[in-house]
């Protein structure tokens, strides 16, 4: 209105140009004033976007009715392979009567649960990423001090002597494997082997398996031309060298001697390879050799590995502790402060991404436990079998009735429940009821007992017929009574949740208004569950401790 107003004042300036000098900047003057005014006394409720629980129900009314025989069947086909229903027999509520094949489904279930384990994990990498760049931001933006920068020095140094050091035990740990592989091959091995160094190495002994005897003497030949090359490098070998090089081909030198000690035990540990004109003490020994220098290589493998991966860390350490001091050393400017803003914006978003991953894989398992809940057929009510219908093994099809129950007690709930409502109720449901005739302070409990597969069209509408029992019949219920029911359809824990009058929807988008810094600004949210006494989930959009309007009005 103040804008048409201000229109108009505009365009009657120009047609009256002589009248309009004083009087027109005067009147301009008092309406700015005005405006302002009203803008300045403008004021909000606002609601705090908080974390909470929130409960879903579906409401129905309908009528208390003399109980019927109620009907189990599956939802879909299945093979049959429980059946635990006689007739006449007394059963009880919730009592499991027969069971499709769920073995794969209960599989998926699994492996979703690894999924969802895995994505929490992830999600507690990339929070603790966020603390991090956040921590990083903030530095920054205080800049960087003198001491700050010794300090830095300090952990390079630091981190420049654990490096060498670390790079001198891989240099010990390669030259003990030298040391050891030698010692394996030509003290313990070669005390049964004649001419071991020659070109025709050949055992003391010859064994009944001629191919094994070669394999053997052939593997002496080989580890003695590899020692002798590998003495070579040994000989060259210092903190300066490319030790991961030599690293690698260390443990492929150690892979071969290995190989070789491998078929010696295979020929000293057989009996039958046991030479009868060798005492039995002489054999024991080379055992004993044998054993022990295959522990020792072991050993060094092991020992090479962890002296690798603690220079690989030191020198890690060492990298970052330089390029720290470099970025401590230059200052921070006004480029590194913002590409810092954009790793704290990125990891806030991975956040986001992976909360809404969570949130989808969960819903993947309840609806894949959801299906095992329709695989499996339960009493909903106290009662006799008066029907079975079906065979262990059988191909059971959703229309099939496989057993009736004839409940307990003489009253039931008829209530329909609209398309939209019906596919979140399932058969076993607790449900809270109340009575006209009893008031509302009054509230019953009861289960879903039965839905009707066919549908019911009222008008244009579709229901489903639902049977409801009550829990404990009181002598009071009587036929014909007006009841009123809810059911719990879905919950959430620890969910960002905002009052639902807050939503405005426009073209099939929602949002809400956010105050920020004194400014409305609009965002677009995505909803979740609507809860009992008017509350929202929101799924994404907002962040917990924004401030969204939920009315406004003037002084």
């Amino acid at each position: 209105m103040t804008k048409i107003l201000f229109q108009r004042l505009i365009k009657w300036v120009k047609n009256n140009k002589k009248i309009a000098g004083i009087t027109g900047f005067f009147i301009i003057i008092v309406i700015v004033f005005f405006v302002n005014k009203i803008k300045n006394n403008t004021q909000f409720e606002l609601v705090e976007v908080s974390r909470g629980n929130i409960n879903q129900e579906i409401s129905a009314t309908g009528k208390v009715n003399p109980a019927t025989r109620i009907d189990l069947q599956f939802k879909n086909s299945g093979k049959l392979v429980l059946l635990n229903a006689k007739i006449n027999n007394k059963v009880r509520a919730g009592q499991s009567l027969a069971q499709q094949d769920t073995s794969m489904l209960y599989a998926q279930s699994s492996e979703i649960k690894a999924q969802i384990d895995e994505a929490k994990a992830q999600l507690n990498s990339y929070k603790a990423a966020l603390e991090a760049q956040s921590a990083k931001l903030e530095e920054l933006n205080k800049g960087t001090r003198p001491e700050e920068i010794k300090i830095q020095e300090i952990k390079v140094e630091n981190a420049q002597i654990l490096y060498e050091d670390t790079k001198t035990a891989v240099v010990d740990a390669l030259l003990e494997a030298y040391t050891q592989s030698d010692d394996a091959i030509r003290n313990k091995i070669d005390q049964f082997f004649k001419d071991a160094q020659t070109q025709n190495p050949k055992l003391t002994f010859d064994l009944t398996d001629l191919q094994l005897q070669r394999d053997v003497e052939f593997g002496r030949l080989v580890v003695g031309y590899d020692l002798s090359l590998w003495k070579n490098s040994a000989d060259k070998l210092s903190i300066s060298s490319e030790l991961l090089q030599e690293v690698y081909s260390t443990k492929t030198h150690l892979g071969k001697i290995k190989q070789f000690l491998n078929n010696i035990a295979l020929v000293i540990n057989n009996p039958s390879n046991a030479p009868s004109s060798i005492s039995q003490s002489t054999i024991d020994g080379w055992k004993n050799s044998v054993s022990t220098a295959r522990t020792n290589i072991d050993a060094i493998i092991n020992k090479i590995s962890s002296a690798e991966e603690r220079m690989k860390t030191s020198e890690s350490s060492l990298i970052l502790a330089e390029n720290e001091l470099i970025l401590k050393e230059s200052g921070t400017i006004q480029e590194q402060i913002n590409a810092q803003k954009a790793q704290v914006k990125q990891a806030e978003a991975n956040i986001l991404l992976q909360e809404a991953k969570i949130k989808e894989t969960e819903a993947s398992l309840n609806k894949n436990n959801a299906q095992i809940r329709e695989m499996i057929l339960t009493s909903p009510a106290n009662g006799v079998i008066s029907n079975v219908d079906g065979n262990i093994g059988e191909i059971i099809n959703s229309n099939k009735i496989i057993i009736s129950i004839i409940p307990d007690g003489n009253l039931q709930i008829d209530v329909d429940i609209s398309e939209a409502d019906i596919v979140d109720i399932e058969v076993g449901q607790v449900v809270k009821i109340t009575l006209d005739a009893f008031g509302g302070d009054v509230i019953l409990k009861g289960k879903v007992a039965q839905i009707e597969p066919a549908e019911t069209t009222v008008g244009n509408a579709t229901y489903y017929k639902t049977k409801v029992l009550f829990d404990n019949q009181d002598k009071k219920i009587k036929s014909g009574m007006t009841a009123n029911i809810w059911i719990k359809t879905a919950n959430k824990e620890n969910v960002l949740i905002i009052p639902a009058n807050s939503i405005k929807e426009k073209t099939d988008k929602k949002y809400v208004e956010v105050l920020e810094n004194g400014e409305v600004k609009r965002k677009d949210i995505k909803t979740g569950l609507k809860g009992v006494g008017g509350i929202v989930e929101v799924i994404s959009g907002l962040k917990e401790g924004d401030k969204i309007i939920v009315s406004t009005e003037k002084k």
